[in-house]
Protein backbone atom coordinates (compact mmCIF):
# COMPACT_ATOMS: atom_id res chain seq x y z
CA UNK A 1 0.00 0.00 0.00
CA UNK A 2 2.66 2.51 1.00
CA UNK A 3 4.87 1.55 -1.96
CA UNK A 4 2.04 2.38 -4.34
CA UNK A 5 1.41 5.67 -2.55
CA UNK A 6 5.10 6.62 -2.77
CA UNK A 7 5.23 5.58 -6.40
CA UNK A 8 2.21 7.77 -7.17
CA UNK A 9 3.76 10.70 -5.28
CA UNK A 10 7.06 10.28 -7.13
CA UNK A 11 5.24 10.21 -10.49
CA UNK A 12 3.37 13.36 -9.44
CA UNK A 13 6.63 15.08 -8.56
CA UNK A 14 8.14 14.10 -11.91
CA UNK A 15 5.07 15.44 -13.73
CA UNK A 16 5.25 18.66 -11.74
CA UNK A 17 8.94 18.98 -12.62
CA UNK A 18 8.16 18.53 -16.31
CA UNK A 19 5.45 21.23 -16.20
CA UNK A 20 7.79 23.59 -14.34
CA UNK A 21 10.51 23.01 -16.96
CA UNK A 22 8.00 23.65 -19.75
CA UNK A 23 6.87 26.85 -18.01
CA UNK A 24 10.47 28.09 -17.70
CA UNK A 25 11.11 27.36 -21.37
CA UNK A 26 7.91 29.21 -22.29
CA UNK A 27 8.95 32.22 -20.19
CA UNK A 28 12.41 32.29 -21.79
CA UNK A 29 10.92 32.19 -25.29
CA UNK A 30 8.42 34.92 -24.34
CA UNK A 31 11.21 37.06 -22.85
CA UNK A 32 13.34 36.62 -25.99
CA UNK A 33 10.35 37.54 -28.17
CA UNK A 34 9.63 40.61 -26.02
CA UNK A 35 13.30 41.65 -26.26
CA UNK A 36 13.28 41.34 -30.06
CA UNK A 37 9.98 43.25 -30.24
CA UNK A 38 11.34 46.04 -27.97
CA UNK A 39 14.60 46.33 -29.93
CA UNK A 40 12.67 46.36 -33.23
CA UNK A 41 10.30 49.04 -31.87
CA UNK A 42 13.05 51.36 -30.66
CA UNK A 43 15.98 50.67 -33.03
CA UNK A 44 14.44 49.06 -36.08
CA UNK A 45 15.80 46.17 -38.16
CA UNK A 46 19.41 47.29 -37.71
CA UNK A 47 19.00 47.13 -33.93
CA UNK A 48 17.61 43.60 -34.20
CA UNK A 49 20.62 42.53 -36.29
CA UNK A 50 23.07 44.06 -33.81
CA UNK A 51 21.20 42.38 -30.93
CA UNK A 52 21.36 38.99 -32.66
CA UNK A 53 25.07 39.48 -33.34
CA UNK A 54 25.62 40.30 -29.65
CA UNK A 55 23.57 37.30 -28.52
CA UNK A 56 25.51 35.08 -30.96
CA UNK A 57 28.85 36.30 -29.59
CA UNK A 58 27.57 35.74 -26.06
CA UNK A 59 26.47 32.18 -26.96
CA UNK A 60 29.90 31.46 -28.49
CA UNK A 61 31.61 32.71 -25.32
CA UNK A 62 29.28 30.58 -23.18
CA UNK A 63 29.95 27.51 -25.36
CA UNK A 64 33.72 28.01 -25.05
CA UNK A 65 33.36 28.44 -21.28
CA UNK A 66 31.22 25.27 -21.03
CA UNK A 67 33.81 23.30 -23.03
CA UNK A 68 36.57 24.63 -20.75
CA UNK A 69 34.64 23.56 -17.65
CA UNK A 70 34.01 20.11 -19.16
CA UNK A 71 37.65 19.73 -20.17
CA UNK A 72 38.75 20.83 -16.71
CA UNK A 73 36.46 18.23 -15.14
CA UNK A 74 37.87 15.46 -17.35
CA UNK A 75 41.48 16.44 -16.65
CA UNK A 76 40.71 16.83 -12.95
CA UNK A 77 39.24 13.32 -12.82
CA UNK A 78 42.27 11.93 -14.65
CA UNK A 79 44.67 13.76 -12.34
CA UNK A 80 42.89 12.45 -9.25
CA UNK A 81 42.89 8.89 -10.65
CA UNK A 82 46.61 9.21 -11.43
CA UNK A 83 47.29 10.52 -7.93
CA UNK A 84 45.32 7.65 -6.39
CA UNK A 85 47.22 5.09 -8.50
CA UNK A 86 50.56 6.53 -7.43
CA UNK A 87 49.50 6.63 -3.78
CA UNK A 88 48.20 3.04 -3.97
CA UNK A 89 51.51 1.96 -5.52
CA UNK A 90 53.51 3.69 -2.79
CA UNK A 91 51.38 2.04 -0.10
CA UNK A 92 51.79 -1.39 -1.73
CA UNK A 93 55.53 -0.83 -2.05
CA UNK A 94 55.80 0.19 1.60
CA UNK A 95 53.77 -2.84 2.69
CA UNK A 96 56.00 -5.17 0.65
CA UNK A 97 59.09 -3.45 2.04
CA UNK A 98 57.75 -3.92 5.59
CA UNK A 99 57.18 -7.62 4.92
CA UNK A 100 60.72 -7.88 3.55
CA UNK A 101 62.10 -6.10 6.60
CA UNK A 102 60.34 -8.54 8.91
CA UNK A 103 61.73 -11.46 6.88
CA UNK A 104 65.22 -9.94 7.03
CA UNK A 105 64.95 -9.52 10.82
CA UNK A 106 63.80 -13.13 11.25
CA UNK A 107 66.55 -14.41 8.96
CA UNK A 108 69.10 -12.33 10.82
CA UNK A 109 67.85 -13.71 14.14
CA UNK A 110 68.03 -17.27 12.87
CA UNK A 111 71.55 -16.85 11.56
CA UNK A 112 72.56 -15.22 14.84
CA UNK A 113 71.17 -18.16 16.76
CA UNK A 114 72.91 -20.65 14.50
CA UNK A 115 76.25 -18.81 14.80
CA UNK A 116 76.05 -18.33 18.55
CA UNK A 117 75.14 -21.93 19.25
CA UNK A 118 72.88 -20.75 22.07
CA UNK A 119 70.86 -23.78 23.06
CA UNK A 120 67.96 -21.73 24.50
CA UNK A 121 67.47 -19.81 21.24
CA UNK A 122 67.70 -22.95 19.16
CA UNK A 123 65.15 -24.69 21.42
CA UNK A 124 62.76 -21.75 21.03
CA UNK A 125 63.15 -21.90 17.25
CA UNK A 126 62.69 -25.68 17.25
CA UNK A 127 59.52 -25.36 19.35
CA UNK A 128 58.19 -22.61 17.07
CA UNK A 129 58.91 -24.79 14.05
CA UNK A 130 57.06 -27.74 15.60
CA UNK A 131 54.09 -25.51 16.51
CA UNK A 132 53.95 -24.15 12.97
CA UNK A 133 54.01 -27.66 11.49
CA UNK A 134 51.26 -28.83 13.85
CA UNK A 135 49.15 -25.80 13.06
CA UNK A 136 49.61 -26.35 9.32
CA UNK A 137 48.67 -30.01 9.57
CA UNK A 138 45.61 -29.12 11.69
CA UNK A 139 44.45 -26.59 9.10
CA UNK A 140 44.97 -29.09 6.27
CA UNK A 141 43.08 -31.79 8.20
CA UNK A 142 40.19 -29.39 8.90
CA UNK A 143 40.01 -28.43 5.23
CA UNK A 144 39.98 -32.10 4.23
CA UNK A 145 37.20 -32.86 6.74
CA UNK A 146 35.15 -29.92 5.43
CA UNK A 147 35.66 -31.04 1.85
CA UNK A 148 34.59 -34.59 2.75
CA UNK A 149 31.55 -33.25 4.61
CA UNK A 150 30.57 -31.12 1.60
CA UNK A 151 30.81 -34.14 -0.69
CA UNK A 152 28.79 -36.29 1.75
CA UNK A 153 26.13 -33.58 2.09
CA UNK A 154 25.61 -33.38 -1.68
CA UNK A 155 25.58 -37.10 -2.56
CA UNK A 156 21.82 -37.10 -3.05
CA UNK A 157 21.55 -34.06 -5.33
CA UNK A 158 20.39 -34.54 -8.91
CA UNK A 159 23.21 -34.23 -11.44
CA UNK A 160 23.20 -31.02 -13.49
CA UNK A 161 22.94 -32.98 -16.76
CA UNK A 162 19.64 -34.66 -15.74
CA UNK A 163 17.19 -32.43 -17.57
CA UNK A 164 14.64 -35.01 -18.75
CA UNK A 165 12.94 -37.89 -16.97
CA UNK A 166 14.93 -40.51 -18.87
CA UNK A 167 18.18 -38.98 -17.58
CA UNK A 168 17.21 -39.48 -13.93
CA UNK A 169 18.38 -42.81 -12.50
CA UNK A 170 15.64 -45.30 -11.59
CA UNK A 171 16.16 -45.16 -7.81
CA UNK A 172 15.75 -41.34 -7.74
CA UNK A 173 12.22 -41.03 -9.15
Amino acid sequence: MTDDRYRIEIEGLRTSNRWATLGIIFLLIAAAGALVWAVDLYFGADGVRVTFIGVGILLIILAIYAMAVGLSAVFGRQAIAHHNNILRGLIDFQRADDYGEVARQVAGGITGVIRSGNSLDSRVLTTANQLARQQTSAILAANQRQHTADIDANWYSIPAAATFDEDIPDGWR
